[in-house]
This record gives structure tokens, sequence and C-alpha cells, in this order.
């Protein structure tokens, strides 16, 4: 009988040699993910019209700066805290496009920057694949580009993540104040932490049942001591105070924060014209988030011998998804919530794939990553206004507000305009009324109210045609629009004397009839905060 022959060891020189392409590898790679998440997300960002919801946002923020605090609705369900956020760069860049979306397009690339930073408890590999495909998933990408809740949302989630793998690894109290802020961060956000905390409560419960029945091996941590965890818990508490009560201007705030979850469940429970079927987020992973799809077929070996802590995103990202698929309340947006702890699970599973298949695992991932990349091009950049994609949801139409941008121009060149009454009589205006925000004589005449006739401008649903041509006195030059899917038909008065020059040299001309008497006065009305929310 022969023994194997001993396999010599490696040459020094090759050993070296490995260790210096680690090391290379761990400097450029993380910065390399950063870079490809920061240009997806800020590259050509106005592109896209403001939806509905980013002109109701950018109302508050403008109500926020004019008032000094955020006096919380609990009608809008939405925190205060995204408002002060998106009030920073409006200080510094002024009422445009960049101001308003520049906070989740910083807060997308640090969710990124977040995930990477899990690698001391997850590990490398899953880490940094988990980041690579959160800088490149349609999802993120796309809502990372409009200023709205999501966003912020993911990044406290991945804030108490991080705070709990730091937890694993190094037991100090950075780890208790990241889990701390990311939990007070979520609630400041959005109503639906409720939910959330639900699921992550209900998961924890079956990881701990399960880590006692087959233990993952791994030794747990102990938990933090109450010494340790008053400090955050008392700061993050009075950090809600603060915002919940616009710094003290508004204590009444502090009441209604408890008013708006029966609302909430209210409109989940009845849909509120969003109603979709149970399917509709497996639709969604299918359609676009093909890395998330792979972490949920994961999911159950996942959560049969991974990591403790990535059992326990394998039972909560499940329990999430079941969670939302009940509610008929649903709108795309809210799939960021399902897909990151979806994306470590699929990281996970590539990641131990390769160490047994190097080559096939980085095939899979690339391929994976690639996909994602497109897709999210896709629907950012090429098809962003097209009511078939799904995640674009109830957007304006890429020339659906034109005449508004039109106005607007003028007024660039002829600042006098911004003084001049401008009427809108539009059912569903938003988010017009952000875009005159300049306009001072700006005025909403919604249903019901009798119109008040001629302005230097006019913007009117073709319903409400019949009532505002007859008390008409000038010539207007007339151009029909359709901000979105969602907007009626309508069509821009331009005051031919005064904007003439601006107007397209085929547009129809309205003439006023001699019978023609002016309208009663009527004051305009401020647009309701509705969107689609």
């Amino acid at each position: 009988m022969t023994s194997e022959p001993i396999p010599a060891p490696a040459p020094p020189a090759r050993v070296e040699a490995h260790a210096r392409r680690r090391a290379y590898a761990a400097r450029w790679v993380p910065w390399t993910i950063l870079a490809l998440a920061l240009a997806v997300r800020l590259v050509a960002l106005d592109l896209r019209p403001a939806h509905s919801d980013e002109g109701v946002n950018g109302w508050f923020v403008e109500r926020l700066l004019s008032s000094g605090h955020y006096r919380y609705d609990p009608e809008n369900y939405h925190g205060p805290l995204h408002y002060y956020l998106l009030a920073l760069t409006r200080l510094v860049l002024g009422r445009n496009l960049w101001s308003l979306r520049l906070p989740t397009v910083l807060l997308g690339v640090a969710a990124v920057w977040l995930a990477m930073r899990c690698a001391d408890a997850l590990g490398r590999r899953t880490a940094w694949l988990a980041a690579l495909f959160l800088a490149v998933s349609p999802a993120m990408v796309l809502y990372a580009r409009w200023a709205i809740h999501e966003t912020d949302f993911l990044v406290f989630s991945l804030l108490a993540l991080r705070g709990l793998c730091r937890w694993w690894v190094r037991r100090d109290r950075p780890a208790i104040w990241m889990v701390a802020m990311g939990a007070a961060g979520a609630v400041a956000t959005k109503e639906v932490w409720v939910l959330h905390g639900a699921v992550l409560a209900a998961a924890a419960a079956a990881w701990w049942g399960l880590e006692r029945w087959r233990p993952s091996g791994v030794r747990l941590p102990p938990p933090p001591s109450w010494r340790a965890l008053w400090p955050p818990a008392a700061v993050a508490l009075a950090a809600l105070a603060l915002l919940y009560s616009g710094f003290g201007m508004d204590l009444d705030g502090l009441r209604r924060f408890f008013a708006p979850y029966m609302i909430w469940t209210e409109r989940a429970i009845q849909g509120a014209g969003h109603d979709k079927p149970w399917h509709y987020w497996l639709m969604l992973l299918a359609r676009y988030e093909q890395p998330a799809l792979l972490g949920l077929l994961a999911a159950p070996l996942a959560a049969w011998r991974a990591h403790p802590l990535l059992r326990l995103l394998a039972v909560y990202g499940v329990g999430a998804l079941v969670a939302y698929s009940a509610v008929p309340y649903k709108t795309p947006w809210c799939v960021l919530q399902l897909v990151w702890p979806l994306l470590f699970l699929g990281a996970w599973a590539i990641a131990s794939l390769s160490r047994r298949w190097p080559g096939p695992a980085t095939t899979v991932a690339a391929l994976l990553a690639a996909v994602s990349l497109v897709l999210a091009a896709r629907v950012s950049f090429v098809r962003y206004d097209d009511a078939r994609e799904p995640y674009v949801y109830v957007q304006p139409y890429r020339d659906g507000l034109a005449p508004v941008e039109l106005l607007r121009r003028a007024a660039e060149a002829d600042p006098t305009l911004l003084g001049e009454p401008v009427h809108v009589l539009m059912k569903l205006s938003w988010p017009v009324p952000w875009l005159l925000g300049d306009f001072t004589r700006a005025g909403y005449w919604p249903e019901g109210q009798p119109p008040p006739g001629d302005a230097v401008a006019l913007f009117v649903d073709d319903a409400r045609r019949a009532q505002v041509e007859p008390l008409l006195r000038r010539r207007y030059a007339m151009v029909p629009f359709r901000a979105s899917p969602v907007h009626a038909p309508a069509r821009a008065y331009f005051d031919v004397e005064r904007l003439g020059r601006w107007v397209p040299a085929d547009a129809d001309v309205f003439e006023p009839k001699p019978s023609a008497t002016p309208a009663a006065a009527t004051a305009p009305a401020a647009p309701p905060p509705a969107g689609t929310r």
C-alpha cells in the first residue's frame, strides 16, 4: 500500500503575492462599489420630472422654512425627520430638483457603505457582495433618486444592523448607539416602523428558539448592561421629542405622535386606491430584483445553517414579506424594506458557493450584478416615465409638466412675472404648487369654487374649461398637456401680451367673447397635501 505524497508548501513568494493581492483588493473594492453607487444615483439627477409626492414633500419643506419648524400632521403619517434633512440642502442649493433629491442620494450611498461595514461579523464576501447588490438594485437606485422617505428608513435599518454586527465583534458602546439611533431614525421617518418592529420581535423569538433547537455553533454575545443602554435610549427619546414637538415650538405634536396609527391601519386595510394582490411583491422581485429573489430562495437554508445574524435576517426578511403581502395597501417603493435583507441572504448564498466552486460563484455574482445594473439604468434613465414599468408609479411624463416649466423659464428672464397672478384649477395639481412656489400670487381653486377670471397664466383641467373661458377677457395662447397617467387632461393659458414670445408658434389662441364679464373675487385655496403615498 502506497501513501499519498504530501504536497509541498507554497513558496513564500507566492504566499506574499497572494497577501498583497488581498490587501490591494481590500483597498479598492469598497471604493469602487461606493463610486458606482454614487454615480448611478447622482448622474442626471434632474432628468425625471418631479413626482407628485416629491411636490408634497417640497411644499412641506417650504412651510418648515417659513415657520421655523415642521408641524407634525398625523394625516400625512410620515415622520418629521425627512423634511428637516431636505431643508438643509434647500437652504444651501435653493429650490430645485437637485436640492430636493440630494439627501436621499447621499443616504442611498450611506446604506451601501453600512452594508460593507458589516463585514466584521458577516464576512467580507457576504458583506461586500451585499453592498454591490445594494449599489445596483433597480429599486435602491430609482428611489434614492426620489425625494421620498423610503431611503431614509432603509439607511436607519442598516444602521441598526451595523450596530448589531459591531456588538457581535467588539461589544462596545458605539454599537449600542448605532442600534439606538437607527431605531430612533426609523421611528422619526415612517409610521410603518410599527409593522417592522412587530415582525422583528416575532423574528427574534423564532430565531432564539431556532438557536436553542439547532445551535449554529457560534457563541452568542451577552446582552448589553442597563448601564450601557440607558444613555443612548434617553438621547433617542429626547431626539424624537424634539422632532415631533417642532423643537419645542409645537408641543402638541407630542400628543399627535400617537394619532396616525389608526389612520394608517385603516388605509392599509382598505387599500386607499393602492390595493394590490398578495403576490405583488413576488412579481417585483422576479422582474427587477433577481439577487433578492435568490436570497428568498436561500432563506430556509440560511435560517438552518448560516451565521446567527444571517439566520435572524432570514426569518425577519421572510416575515416582512409575508406581512407586506397580507396588507392590501401596496406602493412599489415599499419594496426597499423587503429587498435589503434578502440581498444579504443572496450574497451569503453566493459566498457559500464560492468556497467550493469559486469560478461559477463569481460568474453568478457578476451576472446578477450586471442584470441589476442594466435594469436600474433602464428604469432610472430610459423608461423613467413609462407606466408599463411597475416601479414607475404615477410618474409625470417627461414632457407632462412642460407648460409649468415654460412659465418658470419666462420668470427667470422676466422676474416681474413672479408677482403676477397665476391660477391653477386642477383636481390633482401636485407637484405644480411646489414648482410654482416662487410665484407669490399663485392660487388654487378646487372643484366647487367659482373660477377667478384672468391671470398671466392659468392651468385648467379640460372638465373646467366651460366654467373658466366665459370669464376671460384677455387673449391667451393655449397649450394642452397631461401631467401623468393619474392627472386629468388639461390646458395651460398664457397671456399673449406677456408670454407670447415664450409660447410655441403653433399654439391655439383663445379669443375672449365680447360678452365676457369679470368673475366675482374669490379667495384662492392652499393646495391640499395630497399625493400617491
